[in-house]
């Protein structure tokens, strides 16, 4: 039944009347669904780059005194070698193209898997333990800064 509308405050309360009537229709066509990018990044290539980046991070920390002058990488303690390839791996985070930050992605996964990966080569047995909830936070904040500045089009003044 058609019925012709004469005020907007009848429009209004025919709209009210058709959302509830079909909320969940209306609620599933405006949901945007974001699209998932997968990163084809082999584990050991994530390990080999967050390894090199964690040697250059141990010289500039050796440079500046802040271990033994005669320490090696391979003979640092768990903590050590964990904020090492925590920062390595934030650093990288940052190298990647902005574009991968604004859409749902496995960074996350390839970056726990890559931690877990450095047991092996530092006989660390404690990475084994490292999980995807702490991969996802050392990423969002990263994710966070592009994607405010995506929203505030800062980018575009340069």
């Amino acid at each position: 039944m058609i019925r012709l509308i004469n005020t907007s405050r009848d429009f209004y309360r025919h709209i009210g009347q058709f959302i509830k009537l079909n909320y969940s229709k209306i609620i599933s066509i405006i949901k945007i669904k974001r699209k998932m990018i997968e990163l084809k990044i082999p584990v050991s290539t994530a390990v080999m780059l967050i390894t090199e980046r964690m040697k250059l991070e141990f010289a500039l920390r050796k440079k500046a005194k802040l271990y033994h002058p005669e320490s090696t990488i391979f003979t640092l303690n768990y903590n050590d070698l964990l904020n090492l390839a925590e920062i390595s791996a934030v650093d990288l985070v940052f190298f990647l193209p902005a574009g991968i930050h604004y859409e749902t992605n496995n960074l996350a996964y390839i970056l726990c898997k890559a931690m877990r990966q450095l047991a092996g080569v530092f006989n660390c047995i404690q990475f084994n333990e490292y999980s995807i909830e702490r991969a996802q936070r050392l990423i969002k904040p990263a994710q966070k800064l592009f994607q405010s500045s995506e929203n505030n089009k800062a980018f575009l003044n340069n």
